[in-house]
């Protein structure tokens, strides 16, 4: 049941960070750089188009974003299908030739990294059953209910991390505890895992402001 939310949780993010394939003419960088900017760009958009569900009165069911997710995919396909179909004839060259690159072994110690900071982060969060004191308890609380009721208008002020107060990270939880039977769970894990995506995150952002592999 674990696994179902953590390819959902990918799934969404992913297929929604697409928009980016949108937006972006002569994408020119890694297939992991893309992915890693799908991945980072999908977790702040899902949250956006959460608000215009809620606003639309549509309910915020994982299987919604997956749906439309998968409609931002098929668009960023169609539109950048020429440009797919020109690349697919040296793929097998630029796969080939991939370790000799510098680029490469700086990703690889980059996974090194982030691989090392989840293990880290869950180790900690797991090495007890019970949440910190306080604010853990009041996300849960919203999260638990935005799970429930597919919604993060609530008819009273329940917790002070309910509406009005910024839904961001609750809608995303909210989402994924859809997706199995335990919200202590999902808070743990998910929130160790947004961390850690951090490194690999910050790697490109360096990376692409400095424009020097060396210094990201």
């Amino acid at each position: 049941m674990y696994w179902q939310s953590i390819i959902c949780f990918f799934a969404i993010t992913i297929t929604a960070g697409s928009s980016v394939d949108l937006l972006v003419r002569d994408w020119k960088v890694d297939g992991l750089e893309k992915l890693f900017v799908r991945f980072g760009a999908g977790l702040a958009v899902v949250p956006v188009m959460a608000v215009v569900f809620n606003l639309l009165q549509i309910p915020l069911d994982y299987r919604v974003f997956l749906v439309v997710g998968l409609m931002i995919l098929i668009g960023a396909i169609l539109k950048n299908r020429q440009s797919l179909s020109a690349r697919d004839q040296s793929i097998n060259t630029s796969i080939a030739n991939s370790w000799r690159k510098k680029s490469f072994w700086y990703a690889i110690v980059v996974l090194i990294l982030f691989a090392v900071t989840l293990a880290m982060y869950l180790q900690g969060a797991f090495a007890y059953s019970y949440f910190e004191d306080t604010d853990p308890w009041g996300y849960a609380a919203v999260v638990d209910y935005i799970g429930e009721n597919k919604t993060f208008t609530a008819p009273y002020y329940s917790v002070q991390y309910s509406e009005p107060y910024t839904q961001g990270y609750q809608i995303v939880m909210g989402v994924l505890s859809q997706t199995n039977d335990s919200v202590y769970w999902t808070l743990k894990f998910f929130t160790a895992l947004i961390i850690s995506f951090g490194v690999p995150l910050m790697y490109y952002l360096a990376r692409l402001l400095s424009r020097d592999e060396d210094i990201a």
